[in-house]
Parts: structure tokens; C-alpha cells; sequence
């Protein structure tokens, strides 16, 4: 808008065959957003006047003539339908229709780290529940992190903010296109900050893009996520996490593993206080009554070292985590270990990819022990060198699945049987 006038004209190419919303966002010389003028920064078309809040807009079909709007005075949000959310409670709603919106009103008494979660139950195809902060006169406040985690039962929205003393509102809504009401929870509390970086062994530099995810899961499996990527050139990239103070978290990396030159690091990795684990038991579990920093983690890289046949089988030792691959569908790893005397109760904890066989061998043959993807099972194993096979579990399996990775861990208590 020019020096001295009160409004500008605009034009600009409609999208032929969606709806629209138009709106606008108020810049100041050096395109960055102004908070503190006497309007809201953004505004949008409503056929009953303009409104500062996304979810009131309305849809313009194709192109129109006299699309006008006018910048929104700041003043307060609140209406008689705004509900008051507490810290450490959650508040349940239902989004009735397309657009539908809910309100809360937090009060903050003490300046810190504050989370706000969305939660949708169930989690329907096509349906998506999200939220923003607004401070007391509609401006966007933005977070320190957002977080997103999916499954079968839930769909969950997190954002982290640093927040002052004072009144702020959030604003759940949800949209889709068909529009399956849907319910969902709102939950605010103190936060802490998880802060640490992902790296690449050895000082090595990416050649390519990857995506990664770190995750810090809470004890009921509540998952805290922050996805980036590691560009090409770069050996590490920093990640922070907003969690609720109230919780004990493990932290581990998530490696989609699309480019090629990522395939020779594990999936999955966990933090310890004495390095990455492959194995979920050896992770450090985290107390979050304080921002924890430095919470650093390293891609592991896998070895395939084991034997090709029983005779050329692999020597492992009890309690120690054994990584292997199994890199075709006649692909076989063998290993070998040694029970001490007096035999004892051994089990073998299995996780894969997909679903990988073990077979211990007994009296000349093979048999079949136990499957991955998840599996723990045992029994007394008597004195002497035993025998492993690890495979793909099934013909009809080995067909279907791709396979990949597994992690073996032999664990034991030495206790001979009584004798007569």
C-alpha cells in the first residue's frame, strides 16, 4: 500500500479446477513479517468481511471480480465457545465438518518450554487434525520444534514453544476432502528440550541426500519425532526435540536408507552413554525433568562376516549383539558358540527387517528355533558347541519380502542340571 493512500489494487491467476483461499500477509521493507503493527500479519477473504483466522476463510471456486479485503484490526479472540486448557490435562472434542475449528484459551504464569499435542482417534484416511498458537491478538506464535507420529490407533500433532507469562490460544481444526468426522485430544505441558546431532562414523561426508528421523519414545510409547535430511557434503546434522518434563525417553535415529550409499548402516540405532546400540535393551533411558543436551548418536555400520556353511561357521560369544544380512533369498549365515559345562538356560533374541529364520542344529539336523521380525525365546542348551543357521523363514516368504538386516543376542544362565 503506497504513502498516503488506503488501499491497493491486486490481481493474479486463478487455479483452474480447485477452490481457493486467498488471503494476505503484511511485510515490511526487508520481507519480513511485522507482528507489532496495529493489524494482524494476516488476513483472509470471508464472504462475511475479512478474518485473521484461516479456518473462518472462504472457498473461491475458479476466478471472481471484487475480492476484496481489509486489514484486521488486532484485537482479542476469545469467544463464549473457548475452553480453558490446563497444564498436565487434556481436553477431548470432535471435528464435525470441513473446516471445523475449536478454541483454547492457556494461561501461562511462568516463563519456560511448553508443549501443546493434538491427538486424533481414530486415524482415518483422509482426515488430518492440526493446531497453532496465537498470542492474545491473533499472531501466530511460533514453535521451537514440531513433531508428527502415526499408527494404527493414532495420529498425534506436537509443537514445542517458549512462551512468557500471559494468555495464549489454540486453535485445533481439521480438514479433508471427503470429510470423515473424527475425535481428537488436546494436551498442554511443561516441556523439556532434547538437543544432540546424527552423524556419519569415521568423519565420512555424505555424496547424497537421505532423510532421517530421531525419535524419543516415553515409556508408554508415546513417540517425540523430528525428521530432517543430511545433504550431500555434510557429515552430521543437529536435531532438538520438545518433550513433556513429566517423562523418561530413549532416543534413537530412524534411516530410511533410499540412496544406496546408506545400506551399509543399520536402520535403526539407540542412544547410550557409551555409544549407539543396535539393540533397543542397550539404550540409556533418559530422565526429561531437565533439558538434556549433547545426546548424541552415530550411524552403525553393518558387518557380514559370518560363516557360509557349518563347517566355516562364525565363532560369537554370549552377550554380545551380532549383526548379519542376508543379501539373496539362498543367502545362509552360520554361526557357532560354546555352552560351558554342566550346560544351562540359554534363549536367543532375534530382530529383522522381515521375517528371518533361525535354525539350531540337534542330532544331524537343522530345526527350526525361531523368527524375527520380533521374537525372544529359550531353553536348556546342553554343554558344547552349538550350531546356527539364519535364512529367510519360508519359501513363500522368502519370495515376498525383501530382505535385509537382523540383529542376533545370545544371553544365558549358566546353571547345570542336577545329576544323580
Amino acid at each position: 500500500i503506497p504513502e498516503g493512500e488506503n488501499s491497493v489494487s491486486y490481481q493474479m491467476p486463478a487455479i483452474e479446477g480447485y477452490d481457493q483461499i486467498i488471503g494476505y500477509l503484511v511485510y515490511d521493507d526487508d520481507d519480513s513479517l511485522i507482528y507489532t503493527s496495529d493489524y494482524t500479519y494476516s488476513g483472509y477473504y470471508s464472504e462475511l468481511g475479512t478474518v485473521p483466522l484461516y479456518v473462518d476463510s472462504s472457498l473461491i471456486a475458479g476466478g471472481a471480480d471484487n475480492i476484496d479485503m481489509t486489514l484486521v484490526p488486532r484485537s482479542g479472540l476469545e469467544d463464549e465457545d473457548t475452553r480453558q486448557l490446563g497444564l498436565g490435562s487434556g481436553i477431548n472434542g470432535i471435528m464435525h465438518y470441513d473446516g471445523d475449528y475449536d478454541l483454547y484459551k492457556l494461561s501461562i504464569t511462568e516463563q519456560g518450554n511448553y508443549y501443546i499435542k493434538a491427538e486424533e482417534y481414530p486415524e482415518s484416511e483422509g482426515n488430518m487434525g492440526m493446531g497453532y498458537l496465537c498470542d492474545s491478538l491473533g499472531d501466530l506464535i511460533i514453535g521451537i520444534n514440531n513433531n508428527y507420529y502415526s499408527n494404527e490407533d493414532v495420529s498425534a500433532y506436537s509443537t514445542t514453544y517458549n512462551l512468557t507469562p500471559g494468555d495464549y490460544y489454540y486453535v485445533a481444526y481439521g480438514y479433508s476432502e471427503p470429510f470423515n468426522s473424527f475425535e481428537y485430544k488436546v494436551t498442554a505441558g511443561k516441556a523439556s528440550i532434547i538437543t544432540g546431532k546424527v552423524s556419519l562414523p569415521g568423519g565420512i561426508l555424505a555424496s547424497e541426500r537421505e532423510d532421517v528421523m530421531v525419535i524419543a519414545e516415553d515409556l508408554q510409547g508415546n513417540e517425540y519425532v523430528h525428521e530432517i535430511r543430511i545433504e550431500d557434503e555434510e557429515n552430521s546434522f543437529a536435531y532438538t526435540i520438545g518433550v513433556p518434563s513429566s517423562g523418561s525417553y530413549i532416543v534413537s535415529y530412524y534411516l530410511y536408507r533410499d540412496r544406496d550409499e546408506f545400506k551399509v548402516y543399520a536402520r535403526e540405532g539407540y542412544y547410550s552413554s557409551t555409544g549407539t546400540k543396535l539393540s533397543k535393551a542397550s539404550a540409556t533411558l533418559l530422565n526429561a525433568s531437565s533439558d538434556k543436551s549433547n545426546i548424541n548418536l552415530e550411524f552403525i555400520t553393518l558387518s557380514d562376516t559370518a560363516g557360509d556353511s557349518k563347517e566355516t561357521a562364525k565363532q560369537i560369544y554370549i552377550g554380545a549383539v551380532v549383526i548379519g544380512k542376508i543379501h539373496s533369498v539362498d543367502d545362509k549365515d552360520y554361526y557357532k558358540f560354546t555352552v560351558p559345562q554342566g550346560g544351562g538356560n540359554y534363549s536367543i533374541d532375534v530382530e529383522a527387517e522381515e521375517c528371518i529364520g533361525v535354525y539350531l542344529y540337534d542330532n544331524g539336523n537343522w530345526i527350526f528355533y525361531d523368527e524375527g521380525e520380533e521374537s525372544y525365546s529359550g531353553g536348556f542348551l546342553e554343554e558344547g558347541t552349538h550350531y546356527l543357521m539364519v535364512r529367510a523363514e519360508d519359501e513363500l516368504r522368502r519370495e515376498r519380502y525383501e530382505l535385509g538386516e537382523y540383529v542376533l543376542l545370545i544371553t544365558g544362565i549358566h546353571s547345570p542340571r542336577a545329576t544323580n
